[in-house]
């Protein structure tokens, strides 16, 4: 074989590396305690992901998110709400590694819930709840909520909410 031609079967074989094998480099874990009263709101958006809320009897919001792979979380905060957000920084924005993020936030309080991909489950929350998942099962258990999800897009099929 040429030398020519074991360099560019070299460079394929890296390439395919790269793009075939995760990335499980270091993941930027969220944990996290932020006062917050009673009333407040909590935006989540993930591009795929668990999330996990429940309550707690505390004026605060607790955070702890996790990833196996190149995972940034983000947290934005105002007066009354909670932004957590996040990206992948791995290759092309590929191989997030598996996220997921569990949070207690006070009973009475509002949801706003994104994710691109994975089941979101809701328990005992008293407030306006939005939730869509692109691909997971949507929980409510002992959830008193004003309910809304965003419509579905033509040709997707729709979520089982499961409620308790």
């Amino acid at each position: 074989m040429s030398k020519r031609l074991r360099t560019v079967a070299a460079a394929t074989l890296g390439l395919l590396l790269i793009l075939v094998i995760p990335n499980t480099g270091s993941a930027d874990d969220l944990e996290a305690t932020i006062p917050m009263e009673t009333g407040g709101r909590l935006r989540i958006q993930l591009p795929s992901g668990r999330i996990e809320i429940d309550s707690h009897d505390e004026s605060s919001v607790e955070l702890n998110g996790r990833s196996s792979g190149r995972f940034r979380f983000e947290v934005d905060e105002s007066e009354d709400e909670i932004f957590v957000h996040g990206r992948s920084d791995g290759f092309l924005g590929w191989f997030s590694g598996k996220v997921s993020i569990h949070v207690r936030v006070p009973t009475r309080f509002s949801l706003d819930l994104e994710t691109g991909g994975g089941r979101i489950d809701i328990e005992d929350i008293h407030g306006d709840v939005r939730a869509h998942t692109s691909g997971g099962r949507i929980g409510l258990e002992q959830t008193r909520a004003m309910w809304t999800s965003r419509p579905l897009a033509a040709g997707s099929r729709p979520r089982r909410l499961t409620a308790t």
